[in-house]
Order: structure tokens, then C-alpha cells, then sequence
């Protein structure tokens, strides 16, 4: 997929939970939600299928250039995108369009916050672990980190793979 998923599950919600976002940076889902709201013939990727797309751009996991070529151009600043400045490296090469959605997080007494709009991008990976893991973008150098491991009632951003 080219865009975040926005499908309404009853585990996924806005960006602070504030509808505006809905359009531009799609739901963030929990656990439950990533792994259930892909349309037929669709499904949440895996680490393999992260793994073929680093290669299909020539890089490896933890690399900036890989991680360029996946975020969408522009910037909020200069009117031309929607990644806070600087977003280093970005070229949309692969036409990933990765968009820097934010994430829900959760803290150790278990109050919620929203962080990161703007400024980073994370994806769910599906994983047999109960906790969310996802990969994740950031504008200051197109760095792409995976296994970005939080508690259970972390939301992030989905994008799908269509089966083979």
C-alpha cells in the first residue's frame, strides 16, 4: 500500500483522537487492530516481507539512504509536504510515501499520550509477540529502525501487503 490504512476497528483511532488527521495520516491501530483490519487478500507484513523491501531499494535494515527513499518529499515548513524540517534524505523513490503519523503511546502507570506527528512515521510489524513492533522513519535523517518494541495499547500506522 502507498498510503496508511484508515479503516474503522474497534481497536484503532485518530491521531489525538482528533478526526482531522484521519485523511492525511490514516488510524493508529493497536496490536489487535493491524493484525485484523487488512482487506481480503491483503495482510500486516512480517519481518520478511520488511526485509525484501530494504533490498528492492538496495540497502540494508538501519540505513538512511534506504529509509530516504521510503518517506514521502517536502516539508510542513516550506509548504510542500507534511514532514516537519529537516526530513533529511527523503526521495520517495520506492513510492512507499511514508508519512510521519505519530504514534499512541503508553507509560509504565498506563496513562496514554500522542508523540511524533510530523516528525517520525511508524509501521506495525506482525509479530507472534504480544507487545506492538514496528519499524520507524525519522526527519532529521531518513533513518529506518525496526523491532521498535511498547507495551500493549501502543498504536501505530499500517500498511498492508497484498498476498501472493
Amino acid at each position: 500500500m502507498a498510503e496508511n490504512l484508515d479503516y474503522d476497528h474497534e481497536d484503532s483511532e485518530y491521531y489525538n483522537d482528533d478526526s482531522s488527521y484521519e485523511k492525511t495520516y490514516g488510524r493508529l491501530y493497536g496490536k489487535k487492530g493491524a493484525m485484523e483490519s487488512c482487506p481480503p487478500n491483503w495482510h500486516l507484513p512480517d519481518e520478511n516481507a520488511w526485509a525484501t523491501l530494504y533490498n528492492s531499494l538496495g540497502g540494508v535494515r538501519f540505513s538512511s539512504e534506504v529509509g530516504g527513499k521510503m518517506k514521502s518529499t517536502g516539508t510542513i515548513e516550506e509548504r510542500n509536504g507534511l514532514w516537519d524540517s529537516p526530513n533529511t534524505g527523503a526521495t520517495n523513490e520506492s513510492r512507499f510515501t511514508a508519512l510521519p503519523g505519530g504514534r499512541r503511546s503508553v507509560n509504565l502507570s498506563g496513562s496514554t499520550r500522542y508523540v511524533n506527528i510530523g516528525s517520525r512515521g511508524y509501521f506495525f510489524i506482525s509479530t507472534p509477540k504480544d507487545e506492538a513492533s514496528a519499524h520507524f522513519l525519522i526527519n532529521s535523517n531518513g533513518f529506518l529502525n525496526d523491532n521498535y518494541n511498547s507495551p500493549s495499547g501502543t498504536r501505530f500506522s499500517v500498511r498492508c501487503v497484498r498476498d501472493n
